[in-house]
């Protein structure tokens, strides 16, 4: 059998010892940048590398010129580019450029607001606008209302508004001009939603605040965008926040309580809020036993008694008219008791000497008249002896 030979060595280049001259350029890479300086002339790279690397720089430099270009353009940033106030608040619209022009002469500043719904039929309002030389012009809506709050040569283009209104929701668009820096961004803009914060609730009680009845504690806010919403806190009678009744229901316009007792009174808080701003508004709740309801025992016990008096002076006034209606009784007195009696209550007995009275009388004595027994006179009644 044949003996395997050795392989044998890939021919390379030769390993220069001590001493041994570098060899020069070869077929190799040509994009190696050039060796430091301290070495010999030798071990430099060759030309060709050089020329490449200058052409990287030069690459290099191009990329950034736009980039430093950009640093002496104007340039416009605001605080805020997005903000919600309430009605009636002062609005801070917060605003700053830079621009590394030679002179700020001629500088102008203007602030618009582009409305979310138009009301006119101009798309865009003027709110306030800033020429060179200090001049100033406030549009009609915001005439005493707007300013300049910094140093407008300073590169502050802030403003503020009082007392924003509902109408003033927009897009307010700043744009900041000077004839010797026309590159760059010069205008920003800021979105504002003026809110309507909830007017304080009022609080009501419906419903019969006995024990075992249902009641219900509405809160309502007249004003609110967004519209509120509505949470209740319950207090005991000594001021110590407790959590609401078991028996308790929350809906959008109060809180419905069932089974009250007397655990339930004390005090209910109310608060409307929506993401603007909160009120509140609270109530007290006392809850009575039936029997304690004054009101109610009060009023039937007054109209019983009432009544009792106008029957009593109906029985009085018929008692009255039937005394008056008894016939009259006339009775003979006892002639024994004549000259005990008054002469005022019997009057004197008179004679007529008319001779044509008892004519065709046999009695020679006048006539005489007895007195009228006055009514109501037992009659006399003889005793025995007198028989």
């Amino acid at each position: 059998r044949p003996r395997p030979r050795p392989h044998s060595p890939v021919p390379g280049p030769p390993v220069p010892g001590p001493g041994s001259p570098v060899p020069g350029p070869g077929p190799g890479p040509t994009h190696l940048c050039p060796a430091p300086a301290h070495l010999e002339p030798a071990h430099l790279c060759p030309a060709p590398a050089r020329l490449t690397c200058a052409m990287s720089g030069a690459a290099l430099l191009y990329l950034l010129l736009p980039a430093l270009t950009s640093l002496n353009a104007m340039m416009i940033n605001v605080k805020d580019a997005d903000m919600e106030i309430a009605r009636g608040d002062p609005l801070h619209l917060q605003c700053t450029y830079q621009t590394n022009a030679p002179s700020k002469n001629n500088l102008n500043i203007e602030w618009i607001l582009v409305e979310e719904v138009p009301r006119d039929e101009e798309p865009t309002i003027d709110v306030i606008q800033y020429f060179y030389d200090g001049i100033y012009s406030v549009g009609k809506r915001y005439t005493g209302r707007v300013n300049f709050t910094g140093n407008v040569n300073g590169e502050d283009c802030s403003i503020e508004i009082q007392r924003a209104q509902i109408t003033e929701t927009g897009t307010y668009v700043v744009e900041v001009t000077t004839p010797h820096d026309l590159e760059g961004t010069r205008k920003a803009t800021v979105d504002v939603v003026v809110l309507v914060p909830p007017t304080p609730p009022i609080c009501k009680i419906e419903g019969k605040a006995e024990i075992g009845e249902t009641v219900k504690l509405t809160c309502h806010s007249e004003e609110g965008s967004p519209a509120p919403v509505y949470s209740w806190q319950s207090y005991s009678h000594i001021n110590q926040q407790r959590q609401l009744p078991q028996m308790s229901i929350q809906e959008t316009d109060g809180l419905i309580l069932k089974n009250i007792s007397t655990k339930t009174s004390g005090f209910f808080i109310c608060t409307s809020r929506n993401k603007i701003r909160a009120a509140s508004c609270n109530i007290t709740l006392a809850v009575m036993p039936p029997s304690m309801n004054i009101g109610f025992y009060g009023g039937i016990i007054g109209g019983a008694v009432g009544v009792l008096i106008i029957l009593g002076i109906i029985v009085y006034c018929c008692c009255c008219r039937s005394e008056e209606k008894l016939p009259e009784d006339y009775e003979l007195e006892d002639p024994r008791y004549e000259e005990e009696e008054p002469a005022e209550r019997h009057p004197k007995t008179y004679r007529e000497d008319d001779p044509n009275e008892n004519a065709g009388r046999n009695s020679p004595r006048t006539a005489i008249r007895q007195p009228l027994v006055p009514p109501n006179k037992p009659a006399y009644v003889p005793d025995d002896k007198d028989v």
